[in-house]
């Protein structure tokens, strides 16, 4: 609790007020349109991250953004019944996009070394996110159908856990792909797949090792697939 505490007093009265995030917050209200709000948001994120991106505060930054966003799609209807939406809105997204770049930060593309240190607690955090997203989403589903979705969240979670930016994008592209959004899923599914080739040209992990995430990966995949083909396609109904 004590160190909890002290992380929040500390974003709170240091990296929040040297990243400038309030006053470009205070913007989202002030602004007038969609397109004003969604650059304030994006450069609000932006602002966070460079603020907290040499210590372990990012992390914290990663896990309330991708929570944040998770809280947003699920009562986003509860807000634009309130009248929100012009706000909502332009946040929601702005908020998505910060997610899908933030994952070029943890790679090691020049120099050997990533502009965000803490890649493995981020991927954690991305990942907490992700589960809490399918969970809220299944939660009408069958029992049987709910634990399956769960355990899938569950299995790419673990063989993603070097790969922060590819839990951030997936987030976002189911997120948006489940609320019909077609920009927010394709500018998600664009992420993804150059995440996955920028993947490859990373300095920090071995060919070899590179080569194992990406072999693991897929073997869970067609696993998950033979599952889903097996016990919840309508042809084994």
């Amino acid at each position: 609790m004590a160190v909890g505490w002290l992380g929040v007093q500390l974003l709170r009265r240091v990296a929040l007020p040297s990243s400038g995030l309030y006053p470009l917050a205070a913007l989202v209200w002030a602004m007038p349109n969609f397109l004003h709000r969604l650059i304030s948001t994006i450069f609000a994120v932006a602002a966070l991250l460079f603020a907290t991106k040499n210590g372990v505060m990012n992390v914290a930054v990663d896990l309330a953004m991708a929570l944040g966003f998770v809280a947003l799609v699920h009562f986003e209807s509860v807000l634009v019944a309130g009248g929100r939406r012009a706000i909502c809105e332009p946040v929601l997204n702005g908020i998505a996009i910060g997610l899908l770049v933030t994952g070029i930060g943890y790679m090691s593309l020049v120099g050997g070394s990533s502009w965000f240190p803490h890649t493995g607690m981020s991927a954690a955090a991305f990942g907490i996110a992700l589960l809490a997203w399918v969970w809220l989403s299944a939660r009408q589903l069958p029992a049987l159908s709910r634990g399956a979705a769960l355990a899938a969240a569950i299995a790419f979670v673990a063989v993603s856990w070097r790969a922060p930016g590819l839990l951030a994008s997936a987030l976002v592209l189911l997120a948006a792909f489940a609320a019909g959004r077609r920009a927010l899923t394709a500018l998600a599914l664009v992420a993804m797949v150059a995440y996955l080739s920028a993947y490859y040209y990373q300095m920090s992990m071995t060919l070899l090792a590179k080569s194992g995430v990406l072999a693991l990966t897929g073997a869970v995949l067609l696993v998950l697939w033979w599952v889903q083909r097996q016990f919840f396609s309508k042809e084994a109904s």
